[in-house]
């Protein structure tokens, strides 16, 4: 079976620090040991939170993270009021939300945020280290000076694996590139994936492709449908709700 990955992206939703670190816990306890996030997910919160999370566990749990989007980190800077802001900024900026429409995708902004992401998450490394949803395929030159920057940082112990996450019309050649260990797309691009052979391979919007199928199944028993016809297929799954956090343990 393919490892489940516990999406970290929603976590700043809920108000407070304290359940944040109830949820992730609980997903620890759970069994989960793959955790996906972003900086772009909560302004730098669902890092720092996740990284609270795992100081003082045992387990040995792989992390992927991202980079490319701008965002102000402003949750990683006021944890506690950070609910408080993202209400506030939504009220008064007229832009609020514009940096998601904005990539960069450069050396140095790929070693600076993962400097970022590696000190909110407490690590020295992370597992998966992915270009995060190109609004446009790249460049061939942008991907070699990429892909040369990710074997240099792959050298120096700070990723592990190195790749891309989002739509596989965005991902151009990437999906192809010998560079790329890993692919991170929604579950409905599975079919375009077919010939990434080697790659690991990650799908997210597992829930929304349920709710499409409708089919009268429990999602756990879809998960396992899924899993089970896709051999090494690895799935990000999510909730920010304990009770439906709970309903995952038949996934374990």
């Amino acid at each position: 079976m393919g490892a489940l990955i516990f999406g970290v992206g929603g976590l700043h939703r809920l108000p407070f620090g304290s359940r944040r670190i109830r949820v992730l816990n609980a997903a620890l306890d759970l069994g989960f040991r793959d955790f996906d996030v972003a900086p772009a997910y909560g302004n730098g919160l669902n890092e720092l939170e996740l990284g609270r999370a795992l100081a003082s566990v045992r387990y040995d749990c792989r992390i992927t993270t991202k980079f490319g989007i701008p965002i102000d980190l402003y949750g990683e800077r006021h944890p506690s009021l950070f609910y408080v802001l993202r209400g506030a900024k939504k009220l008064v900026d007229r832009h609020y939300g514009s940096e998601y429409g904005r990539r960069i995708f450069s050396p140095e902004e790929m070693q600076k945020s993962l400097e970022g992401s590696l000190r909110r998450l407490r690590r020295d490394y992370v597992d998966d280290f992915m270009i995060h949803e190109p609004l446009v395929p790249l460049s061939r030159g942008d991907i070699g000076e990429l892909s040369e920057k990710a074997a240099r940082l792959r050298q120096q112990g700070k990723i592990r694996r190195w790749g891309v996450a989002g739509p596989v019309s965005s991902m151009g050649t990437l999906i192809a590139d010998p560079a790329i260990d890993v692919i991170q797309f929604p579950l409905e691009d599975l079919p375009a994936t077919s010939g990434t052979q080697g790659k690991r391979r990650i799908a997210f919007g597992v829930y929304r492709r349920y709710k499409e199928a409708a089919d009268g199944k429990a999602f756990t028993s879809f998960v396992k449908d899924v899993v089970d016809r896709n051999k090494g297929l690895d799935v990000i799954i999510s909730t920010v709700f304990p009770a439906t956090l709970q309903g995952f343990g038949g996934l374990f």
